[in-house]
């Protein structure tokens, strides 16, 4: 489901103030019907869980970090 609060209040407002249907905004946004059914459910989009990814936090120090050169090995030849 799409979190973004630009796209979902530019959704509702097609459908809830414009008048337009439900499958018309799906064909021109790309997005799927059940998908706009439930923006149109909740006034707001869900917020993020964070606690599903807390165990992580005393994890990041163990886990190796990426390591970034100026100069790239892995460039593709021209």
């Amino acid at each position: 489901m799409h979190r973004d609060p630009k796209q979902w209040a530019y959704v509702r407002r097609l459908i809830l103030e414009e008048g337009q249907s439900r499958r018309g905004v799906s064909r021109n946004t790309g997005l799927s019907r059940n998908t706009i059914r439930k923006m149109l459910k909740s006034p707001q989009p869900p917020h993020r869980d964070i606690t599903r990814f807390a165990h992580l936090v005393f994890c990041k120090k163990y886990l190796p970090q990426p390591t970034f050169s100026a100069t790239s090995t892995n460039r593709l030849a021209s």
